[in-house]
Order: structure tokens, then C-alpha cells, then sequence
């Protein structure tokens, strides 16, 4: 599975790679805008991050933020070598996690601890969920509503502070919720 992770970065043209990252940036940056959340001065990791996209939008918001992914490119400055599976940081050390790849974890219970292990309770989780049978050659989960990963969530003492539909650069859902533990 990892290996098979690892070839999608390599196999996208790097003129593909370049629109989807000048595309992404421009529809996170709105999205997390519309947040009206107090980014400053926060630390943020991303979770399949592989470009970094994510990373430089929560950076120019004046946060501390890093991205892991299975294979973050070459010469990649905001991203390093890491498996959400198994995130390589101590317990309760960032304030806010954010990941549009948990279709992507074939261990979506191992996965969610994780993110939990490493976000302070009191922090925000940040998700995009793209939802409804699209299981592709690089997804390994699907639901046919976030609602069901958001269940999942609150099972293990989130709480759910805000939904809604997104439409770009995918359609399915972005959700906020807040680590109770």
C-alpha cells in the first residue's frame, strides 16, 4: 500500500502538478478565510500533504505548519517523509490538524488516533471529506456521507462545530471539530 502511495506524486506531469497547486491554493486560502478562526501564531501539521499547498496557505495565515506525506517530492521544504498512520510527533503538540487524504488511510481507526495523539485537546481538526462511491486507484476508503466519518470522530470525544458542502477543487464536505480529549 505504501509503495503503491508513493507512485502517485511521481506519475502526475509537473504541469498538472503546478495547475492543481495554484488551483488548491486558491480554494484553501477562501475556504479557511471564511473560517474566521484566529490562525496566527498557531502550529498546524497536514496531513497528506504531498506538494505542500496546504502548508504555505496556513504559513502566509502566520502559522507554524508542516505536511507529511508518504512521498513529499523532491527538495520539498514544507513537507517530510511521514505516514498519518503513524505520525513520527510527541502527543499534544499542535493546535490545529487538516487533511482532505483520510480516503486515502487504509486504517481509519489507527489513523484517527493519531491525528488525535498529536493535536492538544481544546485543537481544531480541519476536514475535507469528498464523498459518495469514488473509490479511485489511489483512495482505500469511501462513505457515502461524511457523516459516517464524523461519527467516527465524535466517538472519540470530538465535537462537531461546523459543516458544510464544499464544491472546489472537489465536491464533498469540509467539517470542523474540536479534540475533547
Amino acid at each position: 500500500y505504501v509503495r503503491h502511495q508513493k507512485l502517485k506524486f511521481q506519475k502526475m506531469p509537473a504541469a498538472n502538478r503546478e495547475f492543481n497547486d495554484r488551483r488548491l491554493y486558491a480554494c484553501l486560502k477562501s475556504r479557511f478565510e471564511s473560517l474566521n478562526y484566529a490562525f496566527k501564531g498557531k502550529s498546524v501539521i497536514c496531513l497528506g500533504a504531498r506538494q505542500g499547498t496546504e502548508v504555505r496557505v496556513f504559513t502566509d495565515f502566520g502559522c507554524l505548519a508542516i505536511g507529511i506525506d508518504l512521498n513529499p517530492g523532491p527538495e520539498n521544504k514544507y513537507v517530510v517523509y511521514g505516514d498519518f498512520r503513524d505520525i513520527q510527533y510527541p502527543d499534544n503538540v499542535f493546535d490545529i490538524a487538516y487533511t482532505n487524504s483520510l480516503d486515502h488511510s487504509w486504517d481509519i481507526i489507527k489513523t484517527i488516533a493519531e491525528i488525535l495523539r498529536v493535536v492538544k485537546p481544546g485543537g481544531v481538526l480541519i476536514i475535507d471529506a469528498m464523498e459518495g462511491g469514488r473509490v479511485g486507484q489511489y483512495e482505500a476508503l469511501d462513505w457515502e456521507s461524511s457523516d459516517r466519518l464524523i461519527e467516527l470522530f465524535i466517538k472519540r470525544n470530538c465535537v462537531l462545530m461546523n459543516k458544510f458542502p464544499i464544491s472546489q477543487p472537489w465536491s464533498g464536505t469540509c467539517f470542523l471539530l474540536i479534540n475533547g480529549d
